[in-house]
């Protein structure tokens, strides 16, 4: 499945509504492969905040389909404006995407650096003839996301999201 902007969505929407799966069930070691069927999703995940403390984790290896992308997108925007605060996949994935988009970048495969602080991004070219190999920081990309939300919230007059206000210490 390729993810790319369209009419409907965009990279940006689609990987920003994923990052809220993941973080919904804490996970962490966060492998996403562009595949045609779909997204493959592999991660450790914690049941509960106290399996996560305990240092029990589990594996997934799950093919997101196009109809399960299209759900999280609508659950994503049905979140909006009403106080939900993006966690750290949520922040990171979304700027991935936008990453991704503004670089015309295809066949992706996204891999989260066993420190949890930064992510790989192995992905074709917009020609698909050459590769490329991106290390991006997480503060990198939450300093992104709220310098975005804070230009958002200037352009509409409307609050964003609260994630534009929360910042490492």
């Amino acid at each position: 499945m390729r993810i790319r902007p369209g009419r409907r969505h965009t990279t940006e929407d689609s990987l920003r509504s994923l990052g809220a799966v993941l973080d919904a069930v804490r996970a962490r070691g966060v492998i996403i492969r562009e595949l045609r069927s779909g997204l493959l999703v592999r991660a450790q995940v914690a049941a509960t905040l106290q399996d996560r403390l305990d240092g029990v984790w589990r594996p997934i290896d799950r093919l997101v389909s196009r109809g399960e992308m299209a759900r999280y997108r609508r659950e994503a925007l049905a979140r909006r404006g009403t106080g939900h605060v993006a966690g750290p996949h949520e922040r990171s994935l979304r700027m991935i995407g936008r990453h991704i988009e503004e670089r015309g970048l295809v066949g992706m495969t996204i891999i989260q650096h066993g420190t949890e602080g930064s992510w790989l991004l192995w992905s074709a070219g917009p020609d698909e003839a050459s590769a490329t190999l991106a290390v991006l920081d997480d503060h990198e990309l939450h300093f992104r996301d709220a310098a975005e939300a804070v230009r958002r919230e200037a352009a509409t007059g409307r609050p964003g999201d609260t994630t534009a206000h929360v910042g490492h210490l």
